[in-house]
């Protein structure tokens, strides 16, 4: 999926490099990172889609996993970074981020009511609008409401937002003075362009990929069913890197099943290192050897809501 200066794509192999970013999280094989929106061209070209159905089945399909993979923002010249706060909402409006800003709405009315003591001359003056906006973004974090209802129009971090950006922003009618879907996802003012997903994650959701990941040989044959299942052949093929799907998946079903997954007050959420460490002790692993299989918390966490507003255009 190479992308060169004609915007010609190359499905043939994985890519150290896709529309001028650098397509890697780390130096290791599961570093090997894939941009959404080359998904979109090879479904295009390999499936011979047109460039909308072939959206809203990367969308479907992404939807559908039983995983949400992890998202990276990848860049030029240096490794990706992973999709997080702000980055993760990709320009839309979450619960916290709009009670922040409804907050300090509510803050500067509410000086502004008390002539007494703000706006008279030589009176105290309206906080800077950065200050105001700590302040808002604190009470949100003490678990704080706006006065005002919220609106339904809201979103998730994480997947449920992109999944508004490729929806919304990759359904494009007419695009003015862009000749060709290859040229379309290679365009810098294309919203979502840097977002990308492991290579594993690709070909685990699309089928994208995988002929380009290593086969694990004898492993590839073992069969998973239970915790009991995973310890023996752990135990037989202790070398075993990246370990095959079935068996992070049953991995993150056991951990989901115990309570692992936390969310805090201001609805973020992390993982139990109590539970993984616990369920490390009965595949016979360590606690980080099992924080590293759970990168990609399930999608029952996350809700989507009907519709979206966008506090600002979508990120790359």
């Amino acid at each position: 999926m190479a992308t060169n200066e004609t915007n010609q794509t190359n499905h043939s192999q994985w890519p150290q490099t896709s529309a001028g970013l650098h397509m890697r999280a780390d130096a290791t094989d599961a570093g090997r990172l894939v941009r959404l929106a080359d998904v979109v061209l090879w479904l295009i070209e390999s499936e011979g889609m047109p460039r909308i159905p072939a959206v809203h089945r990367l969308a479907d399909e992404l939807e559908a996993a039983r995983f949400e993979p992890a998202l990276f923002l990848v860049q030029a010249g240096d490794y990706a970074k992973q999709a997080e706060g702000d980055d993760a909402t990709f320009g839309y409006h979450t619960l916290q981020s709009w009670a922040a800003v409804a907050i300090a709405q509510e803050i500067v009315a509410d000086m502004r009511r008390d002539p007494w003591r703000f706006g008279l001359e030589g009176g105290l003056r309206l906080p800077d609008s950065q200050v105001i906006a700590r302040v808002a973004k604190a009470k949100v974090a003490q678990g704080e409401l706006p006065r005002t209802h919220p609106p339904a129009d809201l979103v998730s971090a994480g997947v449920p937002a992109l999944l508004r950006l490729l929806r919304t922003c990759w359904t494009w009618d007419r695009w003015s003075g862009v000749t060709s879907d290859a040229e379309a996802f290679t365009h810098r003012r294309l919203p979502g362009r840097a977002v990308a997903v492991r290579l594993t994650d690709a070909a685990r959701i699309w089928g994208y990929g995988a002929d380009w990941l290593p086969v694990a040989g004898a492993v590839s044959g073992t069969k998973v069913a239970t915790l009991a299942d995973l310890r023996a052949a752990l135990e037989s093929h202790p070398t075993s890197k990246p370990w095959p799907d079935e068996w992070v998946v049953l991995l993150r079903a056991e951990f989901s099943d115990r309570g692992g997954w936390v969310r805090r007050a201001n609805g973020s959420r992390y993982a139990s290192s109590k539970i993984a460490e616990q369920l490390g002790k009965d595949i016979g692993r360590t606690r980080q050897a099992v924080l590293r299989y759970l990168k990609e918390p399930p999608g029952a966490w996350e809700t989507t809501f009907d519709r979206l507003t966008p506090k600002a255009a979508g990120r790359q």
